[in-house]
């Protein structure tokens, strides 16, 4: 009897001790998977802001790029001239080598709104919101409302842009406006090419 007595009395002891003992450990460990969780969070936030800083810098150098080649090719004297033949010829030109970004092209004239060169299907510039300043380009992005119909998760991947920069003649005259739609996309930024 001696022997069931201590052989009770270890059981109970043990049961208690393992009462104690596992609810502790599972609170424990649950503290630790909880404090991993927190830092892996906290660590997937800043990688995410660090990526969408840089992400938006990239997409800003691309579109400061874009809008420099622009004003350049706004300030050529082949523009300037005004001979018929040689700004489509130049604009024709220029459309052939323009880069991936840029989905098309074209010269405008301010007074009518007519389009003397260019291979876009649709008017760029909307003329009643165009800023006539000599030395910058004017920015507009295409909502989605606005494009073609293409699928949602395409349109989600890419950033629509018109640029649209003004020719003047040698004497300072608005001559025509010249515009380019842009389509950037998020994961290539990085291999920007120049005209």
């Amino acid at each position: 009897m001696v022997n069931f007595r201590q052989s009770s009395f270890r059981r109970i002891l043990v049961s208690k001790i393992l009462l104690l003992s596992v609810p502790i450990l599972l609170i424990g460990e649950f503290v630790v998977y909880q404090k991993a969780r927190s830092s892996l969070i906290e660590s997937a936030r800043r990688n995410l802001t660090e990526t969408a800083i840089i992400k938006g810098e990239n997409i800003l150098n691309t579109i400061d790029m874009l809008g420099s080649n622009l004003l350049i090719a706004s300030q050529t004297t082949v523009l300037q001239s005004g001979e018929p033949e040689s700004v489509e010829k130049f604009v024709t030109q220029l459309a052939q080598e323009l880069p991936r970004q840029i989905k098309c092209i074209q010269l405008t004239n301010p007074d009518d709104g007519k389009i003397i060169a260019g291979n876009c299907d649709e008017e760029l510039t909307n003329l009643n919101n165009f800023l006539f300043d000599q030395k910058k380009v004017q920015i507009e992005p295409i909502l989605p409302k606005m494009l073609s119909a293409n699928s949602l998760k395409e349109q989600s991947l890419k950033l629509h842009l018109n640029l649209s920069s003004p020719v003047y003649d040698t004497q300072g005259k608005l001559r025509y406006i010249l515009s380019m739609q842009s389509q950037l996309l998020h994961e290539k930024l990085n291999r920007i090419l120049v005209f």
